[in-house]
């Protein structure tokens, strides 16, 4: 009661009715006069009372988000390409599909984010934003629906003891070589040995005669033909077709080997006689009693069963695509670890299963035969295919576990010197800005647990239409990680953004599907990300049904392309033969598109509709392009008529959002029909283009 009369003779008001007044909570507003920010606030015995002409102060957390919002409206899409550089140690640690050049990356996030700011990637694949982000002080989240990606970009964000993982992966390896080290013992008449790896051949049944064909390259007359074994038949001197032939298996003609007695690396023919000591082993039986093993058939609606033919090649289920001895063997050295689980810590089992993941590219059946494969290494799982050649390659496993040790614990070793210290990996946002920290997501990214307007950037590398299929692909891995998490399945499809190379089975996705699922992930991230924020992602696919579907989620989902939005950043040596630019819709570099979140104002009226705006704009750069005379290569070509033509393409998709138009269907237009309009015009001659003398724009 004395407090109250107090307060009206003084002319004061309580905390409670200021913070009425001013719409704040009540703790707010004694915050506020404890930090002395309301003039003329008095603390009477524990109550503070406030002068009742007091006006609210400023907020500094408003203030504070206004000079953050106006710091991202300065920031101008990238003007300049640095020199891509090849992979950093810990890349090299688990194989993953078409990771982009790092340091590419790096250069976005240095340019696009501050120390402090929370980056997203809503395809993390091999992890590059996510571990680029936290060795410049940003806070990292990256999501994939794949568990291997997810699985991978975990792994690489090492800040351990390097030391107790070297003495670990080095106790583990020693009891492996205890156990199996005889597996691949050779003996003939006047040596033994360790084999290295041993190379194989498949054969099939000549359909005229009923011989065996050997598919080795000297029984090859042009490609996919082969000559008959049997001399009276008639395709022995005309051959035969592959495909036309029934499969009879493969069997092992060759070795390289480690000689007991001289020490030396060697190789020679292998005969029945003498394959390896490993033969007194039952493998079949030894795989029917592993615990834990991934068994199931491949599915008739994948993609790769058909385009990689694995039925000709004898692959009815996964353990196919394994010989017998290296399927029995990883499955031991799996079950090995997966006892190990309740004896070493949680995180030392992981990097061993780790290790046994980033083995497996090495142990199947598609590892290569090269020219120099005698003297050398031969080839790993390269293709973004599963390409089983005709002479393939068994490695000693524990020979490549070795060799993948070594090439992790460097990886380690770098990310332990180039992270923070300090930084942890966080299970939800709240604890996000706590440190230097990151969160890794094994979901889709079109719903994600992140508060709206929290993101600064989004920084990405979106799945290539139909060029990577990665959930079949990655099954070579995920067949047997999720036995070691207890996954109910290995493959993710349904979600997956990507197109189907197959159309003729239920379910297949065409580009229309790629569009919606594209949508979904770029409205999630127009959500969380800050309003002004920048989706920045890479993209090399030429093929205009896809560039097209891509362009319109992008708008659909509230993003604009800025004048200066897209740039080129051309490939490097190193890259420019990895399988997914070898695709005929792909160009030899990336183009960086910088999307900005929110309304561009009014686009241009976009009558006309797609197959107008592609011809317009691949004319009209033809023209400008060749007025002198001038001549392009590729790269050159296409990274100027592309992006002219994404322009017109975004101005015609905005255009049809703000006004509500109905799109044309792409549909009709053919894949290639950038490649036809140019060939229409020019000449590709001496590795250049040039003006055709009878081009229409001549």
């Amino acid at each position: 009661m004395k407090d109250e009369r107090w307060q009206r003779q003084m002319n004061y008001k309580s905390a409670k009715e200021a913070a009425d007044a001013w719409g704040l909570t009540k703790r707010r507003v004694l915050t506020l006069c404890k930090e002395g920010r309301i003039p003329g606030a008095q603390l009477v015995d524990t109550m503070w009372v406030i002068p009742a002409d007091a006006e609210k102060p400023e907020d500094g957390r408003s203030l504070r988000y206004q000079k953050e919002r106006d710091q991202r409206m300065e920031i101008r899409p990238l003007k300049t390409s640095i020199e891509a550089k090849g992979h950093t140690p810990q890349y090299k640690m688990h194989k993953y599909f078409a990771r982009r050049p790092y340091n590419v990356f790096r250069h976005m996030i240095q340019h696009y984010t501050r120390k402090g700011d929370i980056v997203l990637d809503c395809f993390c694949g091999g992890g590059v934003t996510v571990f680029e982000a936290a060795a410049l002080g940003r806070n990292a989240i990256g999501v994939d629906l794949n568990p291997l990606a997810a699985f991978i970009t975990r792994m690489q964000m090492f800040n351990g003891e390097i030391d107790e993982l070297r003495d670990f992966y080095r106790r583990f390896l020693l009891s492996a070589e205890k156990k199996y080290g005889d597996w691949y013992r050779v003996e003939f008449d006047d040596d033994r040995g360790t084999a290295l790896w041993f190379e194989w051949v498949y054969t099939v049944i000549c359909p005229h005669c009923g011989a065996e064909i050997v598919l080795l390259e000297e029984n090859k007359l042009s490609n996919g033909v082969y000559r008959c074994s049997n001399g009276d038949c008639a395709a022995h001197r005309g051959g035969v077709k592959r495909v036309a032939c029934a499969p009879a298996g493969s069997h092992p003609v060759r070795v390289r080997y480690r000689s007991d007695s001289t020490g030396k690396t060697l190789t020679r023919p292998l005969g029945v006689e003498n394959i390896c000591a490993f033969q007194k082993y039952d493998l079949r039986q030894i795989v029917r009693d592993l615990e834990y093993k991934p068994e199931f058939p491949i599915p008739k609606d994948w993609d790769r069963r058909y385009e990689d033919k694995l039925y000709e090649k004898g692959v009815a289920c996964y353990s196919d695509f394994f010989t017998e001895r290296n399927y029995a063997l990883n499955g031991l050295i799996f079950n090995d670890i997966m006892r190990l689980r309740g004896k070493t810590g949680s995180r030392l089992n992981e990097y061993l299963y780790f290790l046994f993941s980033s083995s497996l590219r090495y142990t199947n059946k598609m590892v290569r035969v090269t020219d120099n494969w005698e003297g050398g290494k031969p080839t790993a799982m390269d293709k973004h295919a599963f390409w089983l050649p005709n002479q393939y390659v068994e490695t000693n496993i524990l020979d490549v576990l070795r060799q993948r040790a070594g090439a992790i614990l460097r990886g380690c070793e770098y990310a332990a010197s180039v992270l923070p210290k300090d930084i942890v990996e966080v299970e939800s946002f709240e604890d996000i800005r706590l440190r230097s920290s990151y969160m890794v997501l094994n979901r889709s990214a079109a719903s994600l647990p992140v508060p709206d307007e929290s993101v600064d950037a989004v920084i990405t590398d979106p799945p290539y239409g139909s060029n990577v299929q990665y959930a079949e692909l990655s099954v070579i891995w995920n067949a047997w990680y999720a036995i070691y998490r207890g996954l109910d399945r290995c493959v993710y499809k349904e979600e997956e953004a990507v197109v189907s190379r197959k159309s003729n089975y239920k379910g297949a996705k065409d580009e229309n599907d790629y569009e919606e699922l594209l949508y979904e992930v770029y409205s999630e991230s127009a959500r969380v990300l800050k309003p002004g924020g920048y989706l920045v992602f890479t993209f090399n696919n030429k093929n205009i049904k896809v560039w097209a579907a891509m362009l319109k989620a992008v708008a659909r989902a509230g993003f604009y392309l800025p004048e200066d939005g897209i740039l080129f950043q051309d490939y490097i040596e190193s890259y420019k033969n990895t399988a997914h630019l070898r695709f005929s819709g792909n160009i030899q570099g990336d183009f960086i598109y910088s999307f900005r979140k929110g309304n561009a104002g009014a686009a241009a009226d976009g009558a006309g509709g797609f197959s107008e705006v592609i011809r317009r704009s691949v004319d009209g750069a033809v023209a400008r392009l060749f007025r002198r005379g001038k001549t392009y290569t590729t790269a050159e070509l296409y990274q100027k008529v592309l992006a002219d033509m994404t322009r017109g393409l975004m101005q015609y998709i905005l255009w049809c959002v703000n006004t509500g138009s109905r799109m044309e269907d792409i549909s009709a237009l053919p894949s290639d029909y950038l490649d036809t309009r140019l060939k229409q015009a020019l000449l590709y001659e001496d590795g250049v283009w040039k003006r055709r003398k009878d081009s229409p724009n001549a």
